[in-house]
């Protein structure tokens, strides 16, 4: 008999991992199905409703669950509000972006659909806090199947890749309100009603939060929203799929960085500070030859493979690619410290960082895209994850030497 908190860690696994396979999926589908130039609105508005849906969420699932004080039904009337704002955004940003009404309608969609995600999270907050992470896991994973199946589905009878994202938005919205009715009896009962002051100050203790998801999400996309701009949707396409290795990279470093996380923060709580050092690490090492494998095996078989599950042709890009998956490697090790300092309670200085490296991202992204198209989009995403791994090495030696005294 599995007890529950086995449960909770293998399904909220299970509906994580095929949640966020999902965006691979939709990529390869709208490649195979609708062609270059429909993907790469599709990989276009993904990435705009990816940063978006940090607006809808605002905190994160550790806030909500962690704030005891805070009613739950305070916190879903904040999420309303946050999903009708990030609503409205995307309206207005899809609209600034093209006067191509098919790209318009496709990140209004996608947008509305990362929205009632944002939706279901809050109600997965409240399950998580009566130990029910069980069926957060199991809700993602079931909706994220349906949503593929359906998805692939519609696509291949209509060609239609508008009528297949409503057919996704269906999915989510029984799936959500599924999520809602299953939710009703976890709701604390509240005597008092939640008062608007309240509301104020979830956004004021979130805001640090909300800051630091948005540059990061923003950091990582930088370069399509600029490709979305300067460039066809061909090169969106492009570029969409030879990031993708980056992407699971930097996926298997959080995987990889689950099982330590325990001990790297009880060294820490027990000012344990050069076995704190040590296991950061050693899971940095392991994650760098991980990374070399990957960079070895993307170069001799790895391209081949993504040119027939895209159907694209790749080989000219295959020294970006290899560089890219190089790159993802600091991504990766990137996180691992990024959990350190935050463990160690660094969380402002990270916030600089962001705001410094993305600075640098958004200026290169637009001159050098300008000037070499997609090779400029790969130099820009490369330099810009070497200065933000190079900075978070640097502070996180500097701030555990502070810390040991020395």
């Amino acid at each position: 008999m599995i007890d529950q908190s086995k449960k909770n860690f293998i399904w909220n696994f299970i509906g994580i991992t095929f949640n966020t396979l999902n965006s691979f999926l939709f990529s390869i589908i709208a490649n195979r199905i609708n062609g270059m130039e429909i993907a790469g609105m599709f990989a276009y508005g993904y990435a705009i409703a990816c940063l978006l849906w940090i607006v809808s969420i605002f905190f994160n699932r550790v806030f909500q669950v962690s704030n005891l004080e805070i009613k739950d039904k305070t916190f879903i009337k904040s999420r309303y509000i946050t999903c009708f704002i990030m609503f409205i955004l995307s309206i207005a940003i899809a609209f600034v972006s093209s006067n191509n009404i098919t790209k318009i309608i496709i990140i209004i969609l996608l947008c509305l659909f990362r929205n009632i995600e944002a939706v279901s999270d809050i109600y997965y907050g409240i399950f998580q806090k009566n130990d029910k992470l069980d069926y957060v896991g199991k809700s993602m994973f079931i909706k994220a199947i349906l949503g593929i199946i359906i998805l692939t589905i519609v696509d291949y009878l209509t060609k239609d890749i508008i009528a297949s994202i409503v057919g996704l938005l269906i999915v989510n919205v029984i799936g959500t309100f599924v999520d809602i009715y299953m939710c009703q009896k976890y709701i604390r009962e509240n005597k008092d009603k939640s008062k608007s002051e309240d509301i104020i100050k979830i956004f004021k203790l979130a805001l640090p939060i909300f800051l630091f998801s948005f540059l990061s999400i923003g950091l990582v996309n930088m370069q399509k929203y600029f490709i979305g701009f300067l460039e066809t949707e061909e090169i969106q396409d492009i570029f969409n799929i030879i990031i993708m290795p980056a992407t699971i990279m930097s996926l298997c470093g959080q995987y990889l960085a689950i099982p330590f996380m325990k001990t790297l923060n009880d060294s820490f709580i027990k000012k344990e500070y050069d076995k704190f050092d040590k296991v950061n690490i050693k899971i940095m090492l392991i994650l760098f030859a991980v990374g070399v494998i990957a960079t070895i095996c993307i170069y001799f078989i790895g391209i081949s493979v993504l040119e027939i599950i895209y159907k694209v042709p790749l080989k000219e890009y295959s020294i970006g690619i290899c560089a890219i998956v190089i790159i993802s490697i600091f991504y990766a090790l990137t996180a691992i410290l990024s959990t350190s300092l935050t463990i160690m309670k660094k969380n402002s200085q990270q916030l600089i960082i962001y705001a410094i490296v993305t600075t640098i991202a958004a200026i290169s992204s637009f001159i050098l895209i300008k000037k070499f198209s997609i090779n400029g989009a790969v130099i820009s995403y490369c330099s810009s994850l070497a200065v933000q791994f190079i900075m978070y090495l640097g502070y996180y030696k500097y701030s555990l030497k502070k810390i040991k005294g020395n």
